[in-house]
């Protein structure tokens, strides 16, 4: 992932920015998410790539190690990491990635086998990671980077002579075959004619595709296809917030997709799209934490987004939720944790728990109900603040149609 420096931006800030007259004077802290340290286990870094319905996350232990530089990690539901549970590596590997998991608890990554290249996997329901079963059958460098919950699974294979990357969709739960799965890109000029850049990131369970293209004029663009279908340049090109580049991070059941694009002063800027629209300079760029860049990086099906923002002081980038027409900074919305700075936020279930780390760290937070509240200069800022927690819990108890 990029990494961006960024600014602090109390929730006291954004609420009398949003409000006005709205401030307030905290008696203690008001916490809207409960918090689970997921570990660390000496790891350098820790990085966290989604979550799924129960709860179960997927991420990456990094470490400075000659003999094992990473692993994949599938946690329990709602716990912390078990090394002797929940590590998907196989023997003679060094590195080990986790990408993706559905609400069966199938993961996708990459693993760096002994004597093979870089090999995608998508492991069997909470199993073990069996290459001999996991692989996707694609010899050469490919990658497996997001399953839906029929375990189609999106990915890519790196074509060294040509310096592209080509991607795919699977069918549920089958191998690759390049003859029906080839997605194509932005620049096709006829099936079988690809000679672009196509970077694929996740899929919905309608099987529609987000990721990355170039077109034939080079620029890179945000895509989403059709359910099961290549790409099509006419209309699966997402545009831009206003500038040349977009990329897509992420896409939900109803078509949200969010991921972020330059706009028209060449700023970067986390976007959500309407549901199966482009993205619309007017209304899809959510915003920065008071700096000047943002990242969109997943979307859960009542449109909440996460990802992570600069912030006006500029001197590390900050976790971010977007709800209901407001960027909130994460770190706002937790109890405090010595020598922890939120920095990154991987994935956001409906549930609305979500996975973020920050300091080596990393944890999964789940909505509760506020037992302390600031305690505000005028009745507006009561109000305020319980606007924004009503908000969260009903969204966290909405269910979808």
């Amino acid at each position: 992932m990029k990494s961006y420096s960024v600014y602090q931006m109390g929730l006291a800030t954004i609420m009398s920015a949003g409000m006005a007259v709205a401030t307030f004077e905290p008696v203690c802290a008001a916490s809207l998410y409960s918090v689970i340290d997921l570990g660390n286990f000496g790891a350098q870094q820790i990085f966290v790539s989604g979550i799924n319905n129960s709860g179960q996350v997927v991420g990456t232990l990094f470490f400075d190690d000659n003999d094992v530089s990473a692993l994949a990690f599938r946690t329990a539901a709602n716990s912390p990491i078990n090394l002797a549970t929940d590590i998907l590596n196989v023997p003679g590997s060094f590195a080990s990635f986790g990408f993706d998991i559905n609400d069966l608890g199938q993961v996708v990554g990459i693993v760096f086998p002994n004597g093979k290249g870089l090999t995608g996997f998508r492991t069997a329901a909470n199993a073990p990671l069996n290459l001999a079963t996991d692989n996707l059958g694609i010899e050469n460098t490919n990658f497996a980077d997001g399953i839906n919950n029929l375990g189609q699974v999106v990915g890519r294979q790196i074509l060294v002579e040509e310096s592209r990357a080509r991607s795919f969709r699977t069918k549920p739960n089958q191998l690759v075959d390049f003859t029906t799965d080839d997605l194509g890109s932005l620049g096709d000029i006829g099936v079988g004619a690809t000679s672009t850049n196509t970077n694929v990131r996740r899929i919905n369970d309608l099987g529609q595709a987000v990721g990355s293209s170039e077109n034939l004029e080079g620029e890179t663009r945000a895509f989403r296809t059709a359910p099961n279908s290549r790409i099509n340049p006419l209309t699966d090109d997402l545009g831009t917030l206003g500038g040349s580049q977009s990329e897509a991070a992420d896409i939900n059941n109803l078509g949200q997709v969010v991921g972020s694009s330059t706009n028209a002063s060449g700023q970067l800027r986390a976007f959500r799209t309407a549901p199966n629209s482009r993205i619309n300079p007017l209304t899809d760029d959510l915003g920065t934490l008071g700096g000047t860049n943002s990242v969109g990086i997943a979307i859960n099906n009542l449109g909440q987004v996460v990802g992570y923002s600069e912030t006006t002081s500029g001197d590390r980038s900050h976790a971010f939720l977007y709800d209901n027409g407001q960027m909130l900074d994460l770190n706002d919305l937790i109890p405090p944790i010595p020598g922890v700075t939120l920095d990154f936020a991987g994935g956001i279930n409906d549930l609305g728990q979500i996975v973020a780390s920050g300091s080596n760290r990393a944890f999964l937070l789940t909505p509760i109900v506020s037992t302390s509240i600031p305690e505000p200069d005028s009745g507006l800022g009561v109000l305020a603040f319980v606007a924004l927690g009503t908000s969260l819990l009903a969204k966290r108890k909405q269910k979808l149609t």
